[in-house]
């Protein structure tokens, strides 16, 4: 499997993970843990109102049940982060602090997504540069995180958009083999 193959792979998965917390009452976010030989590690979602808990977001979720794989010394960056939506501070910052090697979101988050800030960001752009990542690599997957969002903002009276997509309805994005514009 390639890495574009593996990419789309592995979203589907963390977006599983979204639906399963949008079924329990939850925000719709997913996330999976990927090793290096492209073997997954650990998935799980979005639990904080099950928890009661603003830090049980599901990037910080999957780091709590894998750190002692993620901090072992000299263990490296080698693993990848699939995640539904971009990461916010809070978990950008427990991403660089767990060695993650690659992070792949399948929609941007204007509103409140950290990573992006993060690396744009001149003071905290150098301790980035170690971690790879892919924003929005299929637009299909964009598309159903978005509705998704859309879904749950409107059954908790919650007024937001995602113009993320709204800005690249004008390029044609690249999905398996054919072209088609979101």
């Amino acid at each position: 499997m390639g890495l574009l193959e593996q990419d789309r792979y592995y979203l589907q998965i963390a977006l599983e993970e979204g639906e399963i917390a949008e079924q329990e009452s939850g925000t719709p976010f997913g996330s999976v843990l990927v090793k290096e030989d492209g073997t997954l590690y650990r998935r799980d979602r979005n639990r904080v109102y099950l928890k009661f808990d603003p830090t049980a977001h599901a990037e910080l979720e999957v780091i709590r049940n894998s750190s002692k794989d993620l901090l072992k010394e000299g263990a490296g960056r080698h693993f990848t982060l699939y995640t539904t939506v971009e990461p916010c501070v809070m978990c950008t910052g427990a991403i660089f602090h767990s060695n993650i090697a690659r992070v792949v979101w399948a929609l941007d988050d204007d509103n409140v997504g950290g990573f992006r800030l993060m690396y744009s960001n001149p003071e905290t752009k150098h301790r980035f540069n170690a971690i790879q990542w892919s924003s929005m690599p299929f637009g299909d997957l964009a598309v159903i995180q978005r509705d998704r969002m859309l879904r749950w903002c409107a059954q908790n009276n919650l007024t937001m958009s995602w113009p993320e997509i709204d800005k690249r309805r004008k390029r044609t994005l690249r999905v398996d083999e054919e072209c088609f514009l979101v």
